[in-house]
This record gives structure tokens, C-alpha cells and sequence, in this order.
């Protein structure tokens, strides 16, 4: 339950990468601006007259207006996502978790996926083109991350495009990383210009 937990938690934050939300680090738009509570009718015993009441017994009466905390100025709250379902496979005829399954026939096991936060479900977890387990056991990259080294390049455009390494950041150790050489027109892997 642990590992299962720590992958929900993974692809939580993974998705609101992708979405272009940063919860952590920029102002939110998703913060909700505080709002007046208008005090409701009531009787002179306190009672909120405006709630119906069931068999006349008058409904629980609302929190005065005194009580109520707004959130800080500063506070942010994070979009809720529903992650995927990511239990293991299990044998059909007793029921049982079989730890050589490989749901979604990568060449990672269930249990091995979920050990690395990657989608037993999903032969390729980030959809950057290299599946799972030739980004662990081929790449040794991240099958979480479509630029495991953040130097600007995809894992997939590293290995089949210009061929540099996609968790190295800059291949030819120049000095310049190799998303910033591709950019730039010159070669990732050494000296000279893109051909």
C-alpha cells in the first residue's frame, strides 16, 4: 500500500506539471478570494428562520459571522486529481498478486513499476516514445520524466534524434547543456554545428 501510495502521489504532482500549474512555487489562481457571509434571519432566541424545518424541530443554527476564519492572503490550495487505478495484476483463478505479472506487457514487472512510480497500466508512463523498460534497463532514464536530465531535450529526441544521453545534461561536457546547443544550431555530442 505504501508503494501504491507513493505513485498516487507521483503521478498527482506529474499531472499538475503537465497541466503547466506550479501549486508550490507562483501565486495560484485557484486560491479562493475570502467571502462575506451574510448573517441569516433569525428569531429572537438565535434560531435561523429562513431553514425549514423537519417535523418542527428548527435546523442547527448557522456559525455567527464572528467565528468564521478566513484562509491568509498567502494560502494556496491545490487542485484535487483523480489519479489512475494502479494495483498489480492478479491471477484470475485464485485471486492472488502475482508478482511476474506485467499488465501492460513492457518487460517491467507490476511490482517493479511500482517500485519506480511508473504505470503498470502503460507501457510508456511519461508518452515520450521510449517504453518503460528500455528507459530503465536500456537508457537507464527516468520512465516518469520526458527530459530525465532537464537540459531542454526529450529523452527520445536524446537517444534517437542526436543521440547524446538523456540523463547527462550536457553530453560533450562544453559547458552548454544540450537542449541550448540544439537551440542553438551546434552539434550536442562535440564541437561544430548541427549538420
Amino acid at each position: 500500500l505504501l508503494i501504491v501510495a507513493g505513485y498516487l502521489g507521483f503521478r498527482i504532482v506529474q499531472v499538475v506539471k503537465l497541466k503547466g500549474l506550479d501549486v508550490l512555487n507562483s501565486p495560484s489562481s485557484l486560491t479562493p478570494e475570502p467571502q462575506a457571509i451574510e448573517p441569516e434571519a433569525t428569531d429572537e432566541s438565535g434560531v435561523d428562520t429562513t431553514q425549514p424545518t423537519d417535523g418542527g424541530i428548527p435546523q442547527t443554527p448557522p456559525v455567527p459571522q464572528d467565528d468564521v476564519v478566513a484562509p491568509p492572503d498567502n494560502s494556496e490550495i491545490s487542485p484535487v486529481v483523480e489519479p489512475e487505478p494502479t494495483e498489480p495484476s492478479t491471477d484470475s483463478q485464485n485471486g492472488e498478486v502475482s508478482v511476474d505479472a506485467d499488465t501492460d506487457k513492457d518487460g517491467l514487472t507490476d511490482v517493479r513499476e511500482l517500485e519506480l512510480g511508473s504505470n503498470p497500466r502503460e507501457a510508456d508512463t511519461d508518452f515520450d516514445g521510449i517504453d518503460d523498460a528500455s528507459e530503465v534497463n536500456v537508457y537507464t532514464s527516468n520512465p516518469t520524466a520526458i527530459d530525465t536530465d532537464n537540459d531542454g531535450l526529450d529523452d527520445y529526441s536524446e537517444v534517437f534524434m542526436y543521440g547524446t544521453s538523456p540523463i547527462f545534461t550536457d553530453t560533450d561536457s562544453d559547458g552548454y547543456t544540450d537542449g541550448q546547443e540544439v537551440q542553438n544550431g551546434y552539434n550536442p555530442k562535440g564541437p561544430g554545428k548541427l549538420p
